[in-house]
Formats: structure tokens, sequence, C-alpha cells
């Protein structure tokens, strides 16, 4: 079976980000997941569906680079033979976006919003949501309908509790469904993976640096 590398929905491996310039955010917005330059989270992924099974995993923004005119910075997953990033930023509004991704053998480069920092309970909006092939490095993309399932949802966790926005989509008519709670300020607290209804992983943040 190839494996397939989805934005912020892999529980395995880490992610690649890159916050773009395009956009300036003002120093009174608080983005719902801010793009700084050494950013780091730490999480805690259970995988259910072959036993249970823990490890951990860092989330890092990185060094700057500049694709096509945009500067971002960089982290690379743990399994990363062909050079994979993603680009993300943050709107004047501290949305978050994704911009596309790039490899040493391909690129795609599609602008939408995946979290909106206001979204309202029962908000949907659709997003390009961005795959990778990690076996041959070519990209994917389809257009997936994001919902906003709750505001102000507390999620506990080792490091604390927190306030998030719950966020839900499903990229192939609702057998998997991908859910991520997000803190205003903070980032991404929690992700679960649902398959038929079954919870087969998660990711639950234990520590993090946010640089202001």
């Amino acid at each position: 079976m190839k494996r397939k590398f989805l934005i912020l929905a892999a529980f395995s491996i880490f992610l690649n980000y890159t916050s773009c310039k395009n956009y300036k955010v003002e120093a009174s917005i608080i983005s719902i997941i801010p793009t700084n330059t050494g950013n780091t989270w730490t999480y805690v992924d259970s995988i259910f569906n072959t036993g249970i099974s823990v490890d951990t995993s860092i989330s890092k923004v990185g060094d700057s680079v500049n694709i096509n005119g945009k500067k971002g910075f960089n982290i690379y997953p743990t399994y990363n033979p062909h050079n994979i990033s993603f680009i993300f930023c943050n709107d004047k509004e501290g949305n978050y976006l994704i911009l596309g991704g790039y490899s040493d053998r391909d690129s795609l480069f599609i602008t939408s919003i995946k979290f909106k920092r206001n979204a309202k309970k029962g908000e949907t909006w659709y997003f390009n949501n961005i795959s990778i092939n990690m076996e041959t490095a070519m990209f994917d993309s389809s257009s997936v309908m994001m919902t906003c399932l709750n505001e102000d949802t507390l999620i506990q966790t080792p490091n604390g509790s927190y306030q998030c926005k719950v966020y839900s989509y499903s990229p192939d008519n609702e057998r998997n469904v991908f859910k991520q709670y997000c803190s205003e300020g903070l980032g991404l607290v929690r992700t679960e993976a649902y398959f038929d209804n079954l919870l087969i992983n998660s990711k639950t943040l234990i520590d993090y640096k946010i640089i202001r």
C-alpha cells in the first residue's frame, strides 16, 4: 500500500510548515495557529487500530525559505526521502492558510483557508486538501469541506486545559474523518482520526514554545 502524507492529518510523522510573508499579521491579531520561526509543539501520538502504541513527535517552525516570492519557514518529517515541504501562513485576520508544497520531484501551489480564526459553530467552507505520495513524492489536491463543530470545547492535556475551536473534515465521503482542536494563539492542541466512526489515532499536545 502506498503511503500518503496528508496535511495536518498524519499522526506518525512530523509535518512540514512554511509561513509566508504575503500577509502581515497585525500585532493585535492573535492567529489560530501562530507561524513564527522557532515555534515548537510536542505531541504524544497514540495509534489504536493495530493495538495501542504510543510515540512522541515534534513540529517546529524553522529557518526561512523563499518559494515563488513567498518567504517561509521549514521543518522536515522524520520520513522524508524527497525533501518534501508544505507551505502555510497566517493572513491579516489570523486565519491559517494552506499555500501548497514542494519536493525534489513535484510542486503544487494553491491557496485556501484551512482554519478560520473567527469561525462560528456550524459554519462550513471549502479548502484545498493537499497530500503527497511519500514514495513517488508527487502531490495531489482535492476540494474538501471544513466544518466548525464547536467554538469553546475544553481539551485536557498533560500540559494543562485549553479552550479550543473544533474543526472537522472528511476527504473521502465520511469514511475517514479528521477532527482538529485549535486553541487561539497556541495552535493545534489535539487531533483525532476516525475510520468508520472508530478512533484509530490521535495526537495530544504535551509541551510547546510560542515566540511572540
